[in-house]
């Protein structure tokens, strides 16, 4: 079948990149995903936000808790650690709590035995006045001289609305069991009510604390958990199961205007920030912020911000940054934000009081109030990168090594350095940098596991310290190199004349013109044809696979290489595998799911081979000389496997 000479083969089989992207893509030395030299992926700073899904630039990233990433550019460092300021032992739960000029309000939840206490500035606590048949304390709010507080009554006739004034609280109103929320805006006071005879909830304010006006109706089943102010107007927010509806209060035309409606917003919390109205909260199962600046409502949270980690509930502001646990944004982009521990449980800050942060955490039946300690460090704290490869996501890297630059570390200080090529959900050590083991370094390469291929990948930095000092991470660098799934070529002089011998020595049993006129026709179909190679193999399998199976049992294994590459064709689809044995009618050591193919499940009779699917790319024939009883042609064909 095949023609040609030493200085004119007649049979040529190279590799060819995919895609292809060069001008001269057929020398695999021109094209940049051939793989020809190293490429190099390197952050340097963290300042440009976290929730980035995708590598962007230098200065995005996943994710990020227990870390500093702004307080010097290109460096992350452990954050400051919380310090205990308070202990309120007897089973209580978090309730609201406000700020009355240097004094830290501070409301629990309790069946029947809610109460408020008191932190001053120097962090000692203290329990105000009693006040008993409280349930929950729901709401502060300053008004005038006053804090108003929002409680409610399990049974009985104990005020719900009460007032903090010259150290002590006082009941006044006992109208109804549930006030749900209170905010002092302007002139007027604004509270939202249970109705027990309406089944919901009602707006109302007074001026004087003395004669409620009734404003809204939320209607049946219908609450209203939150009142906020913007440039001095009223705005509150309706709770119907999940659906949450966003309303301001017309005060000059005495009615409520429908703002903004969320389908389904749990666990939600409001606040302000510089000039706009913050709202966070949980939607669709993802933590969520949105910003309203009096006109319009929009999102401002990242690609992705759905650790677990995160409570979006008790938004505030501190050190110029709007805050939540564990993020902060500063109007453009969002960081790490306040994040600390007592022991194993973790820390929710929510509120600014006295130029420090305050947090909250519930051990056994104790809560614990502490304040952000600029004398301390945390313990650890990550940040976690970008996926990196989305660009060229389909094309497989070779990854050599990540080189880790730090300041030099002190006294129990370590950077431990992860790689996940499942987007995040699972991390592996790939190596560390610990005082103890190699002293106060600046730098260290840390090399990837032989043979480490993967399309994508992220990476975590973890930094440990003895919670005094903090490691100081400076820049995480990738050596890599792309190796692409490649594809063959051929090129093959064909005897087009008379009869064709095939390279076994049997006859062809179509003749040269039959065979190119089969050959032009699927070309000019633009058909895919089965191509078998020099070296073609094929055997029945005789005993069924799984899509998870190593071996295979064959009718025989003669002719086959000791290793190589096989493949199933089923349905049209065509699984490629490579095996390490092949011997006695077995096929082991198999790697399933080659060149980006699908592991699949197969049965008896259904064939192993290594054949080609390929198209024609061109056809050349040639006519030497003729005569009447014997013509000599000659076809150049060239094939490319898909």
């Amino acid at each position: 079948m095949l023609r040609g000479a030493p200085q004119s083969p007649a049979y040529i089989k190279q590799d060819i990149p995919t895609p292809q992207v060069s001008a001269l893509a057929s020398d695999t030395g021109y094209d940049q995903f051939a793989g020809n030299g190293w490429k190099y992926w390197a952050q340097t700073d963290w300042a440009g936000g976290m929730g980035q899904i995708k590598w962007k630039d230098d200065a995005t990233f996943l994710d990020g808790q227990g870390v500093d990433v702004l307080g010097e550019f290109g460096k992350v460092t452990l954050q400051n650690n919380f310090t205990s300021a308070a202990k309120i032992s007897g089973s209580h739960s978090f309730g609201a709590h406000a700020i009355h000029d240097n004094q830290l309000l501070f409301g629990t939840v309790k069946s029947g035995a809610a109460k408020v206490f008191l932190i001053t500035s120097a962090n000692a606590i203290s329990t105000l006045s009693a006040y008993t048949g409280i349930s929950a304390v729901n709401s502060m709010s300053r008004f005038g001289n006053d804090t108003l507080i929002g409680l409610s009554r399990p049974s009985g006739t104990v005020k719900t609305l009460a007032a903090f004034r010259n150290g002590a609280i006082s009941g006044f109103r006992n109208t109804n069991p549930i006030v749900r929320s209170v905010k002092g805006i302007g002139v007027r006071a604004y509270v939202a009510e249970k109705i027990a005879s309406l089944s919901g909830d009602r707006l109302s304010y007074a001026t004087n604390l003395s004669a409620f006006t009734s404003a809204y109706n939320a209607g049946k089943n219908r609450i209203i958990p939150k009142i906020e102010d913007l440039n001095g107007a009223p705005y509150f927010f309706v709770v119907d199961g999940k659906r949450v509806e966003m309303f301001k209060w017309d005060e000059f035309a005495e009615r409520a205007f429908p703002i903004y409606t969320w389908s389904d917003l749990t666990n939600f919390g409001v606040t302000k920030y510089v000039s706009v109205m913050m709202i966070t909260g949980i939607e669709n199962g993802s933590k969520v912020a949105y910003a309203f600046n009096g006109a319009r409502v929009w999102q401002v949270t990242p690609e992705l911000f759905d650790d677990s980690g995160y409570d979006f509930s008790l938004p505030f502001e501190f050190e110029g940054n709007f805050h939540t646990k564990g993020a902060q944004w500063d109007g453009v982009a969002w960081v790490p934000g306040l994040y600390g521990k007592y022991a194993t449980v973790q820390y929710t800050p929510f509120t600014n009081f006295n130029s420090k942060a305050y947090g909250y955490a519930i051990t056994g039946t104790h809560i614990r109030i502490a304040y952000f300690d600029t004398t301390k460090n945390q313990i650890s704290g990550h940040v976690i990168s970008s996926e990196f490869g989305h660009q060229i996501g389909g094309v497989d890297k070779l990854v050599n090594m990540a080189s880790v630059n730090c300041d030099a570390l002190a006294t129990g200080e370590m950077i431990e350095l992860f790689r996940s090529i499942d987007g995040g959900d699972t991390f592996t050590s790939i190596g560390t940098l610990k005082k103890s083991v190699d002293g106060a370094i600046t730098a260290k390469d840390l090399y990837f596991s032989s043979g480490f291929v993967s399309k994508k990948w992220n990476y975590k930095a973890v930094l440990v310290g003895p919670g005094t000092t903090s490691p100081e991470l400076l820049d995480v660098s990738f050596e890599y190199r792309p190796v692409p799934n490649t594809k063959r070529r051929w090129s093959i002089a064909i005897d087009a004349g008379d009869n064709i011998t095939l390279l076994n020595k049997q006859q062809e049993q179509r003749d040269g013109k039959a065979l190119m006129a089969e050959l032009w026709l699927e070309k000019e179909a633009k058909r895919t044809v089965t191509f078998e190679d020099v070296d073609a193999i094929s055997a029945k399998i005789i005993s069924a696979m799984t899509s998870g199976a190593t071996s295979a049992r064959v009718n025989n294994t003669r002719g086959f290489p000791p290793k190589g590459r096989i493949r199933v064709v089923s349905g049209g689809v065509v699984e490629e595998m490579i095996y390490t044995t092949a011997n006695g009618g077995s096929i082991k050591g198999i790697t399933r799911a080659q060149k980006g193919t699908l592991a699949r499940a197969y049965l008896v009779n259904q064939r192993m081979d290594n054949y080609y699917t390929v198209i024609m790319t061109d056809i050349k024939e040639q006519i030497n000389n003729t005569d009447d009883k014997k013509t000599e042609s000659i076809a150049q064909v060239n094939l490319l496997e898909v």
